[in-house]
């Protein structure tokens, strides 16, 4: 048997006149089974393959999908975070210029209160007020620094 037990099979077959089948021995019999459950295992096979690498296309598609998004929100929220930076920045400035004034509306109280010799208390208190709006002010130019390096 040097030839392929199906092809030689199917070669005597041929001899046969039609209507008569020739009875196959169980070694044959065994032999073309075995070439069917070769078959059908192939092609389990390759469509067990073929299912793996659509399910690899499928993950990979859903992957790029997720980054294209993540991109997209990583994008989104740089320019919120730019508008809110830009907006603070212009509510720390105003906030500093109040205190600039009161800083020197204070300066200009104690000025007045040690040219006209009134009350110790009312200098005391400007000088009091006046600092207070020095901590506030040093503590907006800390925040505004901070911001200037988120920019």
């Amino acid at each position: 048997m040097d030839k392929c037990l199906g092809g030689a099979l199917a070669e005597e077959e041929k001899k046969v006149p039609q209507g008569k089948k020739k009875e196959l021995s169980e070694e044959e019999l065994y032999h073309r089974n075995q070439v069917w459950v070769g078959i059908g295992a192939t092609c389990v096979l390759v469509l067990a393959i073929g299912l793996q690498i659509w399910k690899y296309n499928l993950e990979s598609d859903q992957l790029r999908v997720q980054q294209q998004a993540e991109k997209a929100e990583a994008a989104r929220a740089a320019v919120q975070n730019a508008f809110w930076v830009k907006e603070e920045t212009k509510s720390l400035k105003k906030e500093r210029d109040v205190l600039l004034k009161k800083i020197e509306n204070e300066s200009r109280m104690i000025q007045w209160g040690l040219e006209r010799s009134t009350d110790p208390t009312v200098v005391e208190q400007a000088k009091h007020r006046r600092k207070q709006h020095q901590q506030k002010l040093e503590r907006i130019n800390r925040d505004l620094a901070k911001l200037r390096e988120m920019q």
